[in-house]
């Protein structure tokens, strides 16, 4: 897109708080009344693996000791709780695609907080089924992933990373019957894109992490050298 059809587009369709929908300015995710409104993920006591908060002096939780993942690590950029939760639920089920450049703020602030940040070498977003995107009619992460690359200033790239099969919700199902459920659902289409590349995958919501290690795989099968996941949120434990 160019800099001045960009330009036209954001004044057509300005940047807003992604809580409550008032125009933002600055490049900012939310507006000032409801930042306090978001628990993000701080550095610190979070698990190093997938940014869930943990007790002081534990360095990993409980989730991520039982099962080892294919990804080296998940930047999350908040909670997936109160007001951030019913928004996501917005952008994802209610057909508001506007509000993805938010949420890229939102996690490219969180990501470029680390001083020892990776230089990745692609990004991808994590690709819905035919028949949930014919369902929803975009793609939430790609849109998401799309934003972010462009302020990491790394490549995008569009459909590397397939879904082949439809598979039903997994809301309610554990780890191990989530991946299950989640086997050879993807592929990779472009492996000379990812090939030896250090790979930034993008999603919305880290639950269980099933996903992010069933992509993580088979990218790395395919000669990727390394994967990081970021997401706009992760579940806390009940």
């Amino acid at each position: 897109m160019s800099g001045k059809l960009e330009a036209a587009v954001r004044l057509l369709f300005p940047d807003r708080c992604i809580i409550c929908g008032k125009i933002v300015n600055g490049g900012a995710a939310c507006c000032p009344d409801c930042v306090d409104k978001i628990v993000f993920c701080r550095d610190g006591r979070m698990c190093k693996k997938c940014s869930r908060p943990v007790p002081e002096g534990q360095l990993f939780c409980r989730d991520c000791l039982i099962h080892p993942h294919y990804f080296t690590a998940c930047f999350s950029a908040a909670l997936y709780e109160g007001e951030l939760r019913r928004c996501l639920l917005r952008y994802k089920f209610y057909n508001h695609p506007e509000y993805h450049r938010g949420y890229a703020r939102l996690m490219l602030s969180h990501l470029l907080s680390f001083d020892a940040l990776p230089r990745f070498g692609a990004v991808l977003g994590v690709p819905l089924s035919k028949q949930r995107l014919r369902q929803r009619g975009y793609q939430q992460a790609e849109l998401i992933a799309r934003a972010v690359a462009k302020g990491l200033r790394a490549p995008f790239y569009k459909n590397c990373v397939r879904k082949n099969r439809h598979t039903p919700a997994q809301s309610t199902l554990t780890y191990q019957e989530r991946l299950k459920n989640l086997s050879g659902a993807f592929f990779v289409e472009k492996p000379e894109l990812i090939r030896d590349q250090t790979i930034l995958l993008v999603d919305d919501i880290f639950t269980t992490g099933a996903t992010a290690d069933e992509i993580a795989k088979i990218l790395l099968k395919a000669g990727a050298k390394e994967i990081y996941v970021t997401t706009v949120a992760v579940t806390p434990f009940e």
